[in-house]
């Protein structure tokens, strides 16, 4: 018996007339390549270029990293000439007057651009003579941090010319508060699918994502796709089940009916679909975060999934991760196959989604002394290959849950 613990919806309960920088319309279009990012990175330059068209000439940006899903979006840019583009990354962007601030404000919250950093100051910057003024006087807008952590560092923002300020301003920071919650959900949604795995290979060919269960519901609730620890859950039957003919849904009551919500609105096209749970195990404490978005095929010209290439509706993407217990599963896994306090820190952070170069920077020792180090693991537990030793390390984590 499942209970949820905790629920968010990344949708808006309401919509405002007037509140936002863009229409229903737009918004729905815009949330809809969100989610398409999930699976193509690209879609963020998409999702930039339509909300600076239909926003009325905010200049866009979105730049960062998450280590963990191999996402690297560097600069990414709409609206802004290539050249100013190009001086902001080889000089104006290590003067920039709003960064300072901007990098330590509370993430998830938009910020308008004076609070990062007053118009006096701004003013009298080599920033705004030569790289703000000329751009029709950008001193307007703000941004949010998506996520602030050193190894999951993701913004967005935007710059309005100074005439627009009034006009423009408020309903863009309003726009940027109701669209980062979508934006920290699809990130969360890649970080679970990339799992440790290169993940296109995985999701074409179903093999495993790591514990992340990985499923594919159609708008009636037949599956579609999933992967083999999603196929494990509803084998065993205690967060998943299906009826016998196809359909599978949640075994908990109000989780299953999210999940009817989130279909029904989909067969009635009423964008954004989009859902956040935790579920945990009354018996065991086993906590689960189940998160869900639309598919849309029509956005992914190539297909993603190991289905029907005839099935071209709308489906609903879902993940399922398992919160585990890590130190005692290391613990475990050390033990089991005789590792050092060295040798299980590497296999540790190479699980964690770190290159052996990384790993290496990060514990201020050579990359030869790295390599080695996994070499004697992966000897050690029985395996050749470094995601032989990242999975066995994910069962540990799995079996000490």
């Amino acid at each position: 018996m499942f209970r949820v613990i905790r629920q968010h919806s990344a949708v808006s309960p309401f919509w405002e007339v007037g509140a936002l920088i863009v229409d229903r319309n737009t918004f729905v279009d815009l949330t809809s390549l969100i989610y398409a990012s999930v699976l193509d990175c690209d879609r963020w330059g998409d999702f930039l270029e339509l909300l600076t068209v239909r926003s009325g000439g905010v200049r866009t940006h979105l730049f960062g990293h998450d280590l963990s899903a191999h996402i690297t979006l560097g600069l990414t840019t709409a609206g802004y000439a290539p050249e100013f583009v190009e001086s902001y990354f080889n000089y104006y962007g290590s003067i920039n007057s709003w960064a300072p601030a901007f990098s330590k404000m509370p993430a998830g919250v938009a910020w308008p651009s004076q609070l990062m950093c007053s118009r006096e100051k701004l003013l009298k910057s080599e920033f705004y003579a030569d790289w703000v003024q000329p751009q029709e006087d950008v001193v307007a807008g703000g941004g949010a941090l998506i996520f602030a952590a050193a190894d999951r560092l993701i913004a967005f923002g935007g710059n309005i010319r100074r005439k627009d300020e009034e006009k423009l301003e408020a309903r863009w920071l309003r726009t940027v508060d109701i669209l980062v919650p979508h934006m920290r959900l699809a990130f969360d949604i890649s970080r679970a699918l990339a799992a440790k795995t290169v993940e296109a290979e995985a999701l074409q060919t179903g093999s495993s994502l790591g514990n992340t269960a990985v499923l594919l519901l159609a708008d009636n609730g037949f599956l579609l796709f999933a992967n083999a620890f999603a196929e494990q859950m509803i084998r065993e039957g205690h967060l998943l089940r299906d009826d016998m003919f196809g359909r599978v849904t949640f075994t908990d009551t109000l989780a299953r009916g999210a999940l009817d919500r989130c279909m029904r609105d989909m067969r009635q096209k009423l964008r954004p679909i989009a859902l956040s749970r935790k579920l945990r195990d009354q018996n065991n404490e086993i906590e689960h975060t189940v998160r869900a978005v639309e598919y849309q095929p029509e956005l992914h010209p190539t297909p993603m999934f190991n289905l029907a290439v005839t099935y071209w509706r709308s489906s609903l993407l879902i993940t399922i991760d398992v919160v585990r217990n890590s130190v005692r599963a290391h613990a475990a896994f050390a033990q089991e196959n005789g590792l050092t306090a060295a040798e299980l820190s590497v296999a540790v952070a190479l699980a964690n989604g770190l290159s052996p170069t990384q790993i290496a920077e990060k514990r201020a020792t050579s990359i030869l002394t790295v390599r080695n180090q996994l070499r004697s693991a992966m000897s050690k537990a029985g395996v050749r290959r470094q995601i032989d030793l990242v999975r066995h390390i994910e069962r540990s984590r799995f079996r000490h849950r």
